[in-house]
């Protein structure tokens, strides 16, 4: 099983493929096709994408001052929001239950992300900045 903090089951599902280098690309698709085939054990802190990102220096998430707060806190509204019991799940009710709360994650967190240059969700998150009452 893949080893994933909360935000990264649900971001990891729009990222475009592009961005923070070849070594970094080439694990996560290793991580996307070791998650959707073995699931995913659902972990509090650095998880198998995390340990190749280059902002992860000295066993922490140093992309700024407060990365690391705000990535637990992502975590924990992910849980949340996905409501999963278990933390071993299946790739399938990740995705199943993500259509779920992707209004509420893109109010939340989406309008407040560094990533989203690589991210599907960017066109996504425009038409609710134009369209709020969604």
């Amino acid at each position: 099983m893949v080893k994933l903090r909360g935000h990264h089951i649900i971001c990891m599902q729009f990222f475009k493929g592009e961005g923070f280098g070849k070594i970094f690309m080439e694990n996560l698709i290793k991580v996307l096709e070791a998650a959707e085939s073995e699931g995913v054990d659902l972990v509090d802190g650095v998880d198998d994408i995390c340990i190749l990102c280059p902002y992860y220096q000295d066993n922490e998430c140093r992309h700024d001052n407060d990365m690391g707060e705000k990535s637990k806190r992502m975590d924990e509204l992910a849980i949340n929001f996905l409501n999963f019991k278990e933390k071993k799940v299946g790739w399938k009710e990740i995705r199943r239950a993500t259509p779920n709360i992707i209004t509420e994650w893109i109010k939340k967190e989406c309008n407040k992300c560094d990533e989203l240059n690589v991210c599907e969700m960017k066109s996504k998150l425009l038409y609710y900045k134009q369209n709020p009452k969604i």
